[in-house]
């Protein structure tokens, strides 16, 4: 027997639905589990932004404001491509030849390390395979990967033993991302597990650096990281509001807005 095919009402609520349930979808897999094609599904998803407040990126869409799932490493990296590029390129101000450098497990953190090719003598400190192997072959790199037991699904090393090996290091920088970020609350992380290692590496630096696209701000996600008293400079795609700089000013944080390269 034929398998009824969907009117677009019923296909989207199924869709939004699978969103709900799981943090986030692909392209790939609702026009497999739908019968449709990849245009059909994308078409649909345009519609839910709009409609529904999900989040759309190049290869599926997740929950914007999705607090204790996190998304997969290939979620993250295509979402919001332009906006981590002019972050990580305004970042790299903020580096010298011979720094040593603690990079956190986000994207974009990885554009900043895909830039460190242009330097000399960097020491790269990291618990995320994706970041070293990304430098792997860089000549001017050094990289030192934190051990512990590899999440597949996010390419990270985790646990005592990721703590426990960082530790032990010591940086002149800390490029630290996260999930949301609140006056009241401070940097927060929807894995318990990744905010312990922000924390640690926030805590062995000499210079700590958020790098955070404008999506995080006003946000309180499940973990707590840090107060954002701890951080010396925010480095964010645009401009935030007047109470956020009045906030920064107050408590001494420098700001930099990407779009402009202005401190």
């Amino acid at each position: 027997m034929k398998k009824r095919t969907l009117m677009p009402v019923e296909r989207k609520e199924k869709i939004l639905s699978a969103i709900h349930e799981n943090g986030s979808v692909t392209v790939l897999e609702l026009s497999a589990a739908f019968d449709v094609s990849e245009e059909t599904i994308r078409r649909d998803l345009s519609e839910l932004e709009k409609e529904n407040g999900i989040t759309r990126i190049y290869g599926g869409a997740y929950l914007g404001q999705n607090t204790r799932q996190e998304l997969s490493y290939d979620m993250r990296r295509d979402a919001y491509r332009k906006e981590k590029a002019s972050i990580a390129s305004v970042s790299l101000r903020f580096t010298q030849n011979g720094d040593t450098v603690f990079l956190d497990p986000s994207t974009t953190a990885l554009a900043i390390a895909q830039s460190f090719c242009n330097f000399k003598n960097i020491t790269v400190i990291t618990n995320a395979l994706f970041i070293a192997n990304a430098l792997a072959d860089s000549k001017n790199a050094r990289v030192i990967c934190v051990g512990g037991e590899l999440d597949k699904k996010y390419q990270t090393f985790n646990g005592c033993t990721a703590l426990e090996t960082l530790e032990t290091y010591y940086a002149d920088k800390a490029f630290i991302s996260c999930t949301g970020v609140s006056i009241e609350c401070g940097l927060t992380d929807s894995s318990e597990s990744q905010a312990r290692i922000r924390r640690k590496m926030l805590e062995h630096a000499r210079e700590r650096i958020l790098i955070a696209d404008h999506t995080k701000f006003g946000k309180i996600t499940l973990s707590a990281i840090a107060p954002l008293y701890m951080i010396n400079r925010v480095i964010c795609n645009q401009s935030l509001s007047d109470d956020w700089l009045k906030f920064f000013e107050e408590q001494h944080i420098k700001f930099t807005n990407a779009s402009e390269g202005k401190k």
